[in-house]
């Protein structure tokens, strides 16, 4: 798997790097904005690792930035662990902000437990049962058992991307919300309702008694795996 890691720091990035490295993992190490951008252009990550020193107070700008251009979890490593930046952060499009100064294996650790979300979100290879489609979320697009492919909008594609991730576990419908759209604001839960009737009637064997996409009464929704 391979993990796109912006740093403007050439010392701690080459430590993240060399780390990230001896565990098998390919890294795409981007120093600006403009390299990020060029990087997610040309490939597909299974992460993107958000490393900013020099000036700290624009990364999330730069998440805002990226988050169109991706759909893989991103976290934001920052000195800054006070409540306003954080929800900043997460309004931004940011999947876990990790207040540094933290220690290799912690680092490491986080990330692996990222991995094995980004491999459950890509094929369900991990689920309990198998499922009768793949999701493919570099093409934004679910391949059934039988090879039909369909198109999935951004939204669509995010939403099953992240219940995927968290397959028989409720999700708050807020929570979804501020994850999917990456904030709140006018966003209401009709809309999240519209989008998870759109993915059951092109991913449910019957939309009208769906297996997987489960509706929580009060709560949210739980994907079934």
């Amino acid at each position: 798997m391979s993990v796109l890691l912006i740093s403007d720091n050439p010392e701690i990035g080459g430590i993240w790097t060399y780390a990230l490295r001896q565990r098998g993992l390919e890294v795409a190490h981007a120093r600006t904005t403009q390299e990020a951008g060029k990087r997610l252009q040309e490939s597909s990550y299974a992460l993107v690792i958000i490393d900013i020193y020099a000036q700290e107070q624009d990364s999330i700008a730069l998440c805002r930035q990226i988050r169109p251009q991706t759909t893989s979890p991103m976290l934001l490593l920052t000195s800054r662990g006070d409540e306003g930046y954080v929800l900043a952060a997460y309004e931004a499009g940011v999947e876990e902000c990790i207040v540094r100064p933290l220690s290799p294996s912690l680092f490491l650790a986080k990330i692996a437990v990222w991995l094995r979300q980004s491999r459950l979100a890509a094929g369900g290879q991990e689920m309990k049962g198998p499922l009768s489609f793949r999701l493919d979320p570099t093409r934004r697009q679910v391949i059934r058992a039988d090879g039909t492919v369909v198109r999935l909008t951004y939204l669509e594609c995010r939403v099953l991307q992240l219940l995927l991730a968290h397959a028989n576990q409720v999700l708050d419908s807020g929570h979804i919300i501020d994850v999917v759209w990456g904030y709140r604001g006018d966003v209401d839960g009709a809309l999240l309702k519209n989008v998870v009737y759109r993915l059951r009637n092109k991913i449910e064997p019957d939309p009208h008694r769906p297996i997987y996409i489960q509706t929580v009464p009060g709560e949210g929704y739980l994907f079934s795996g």
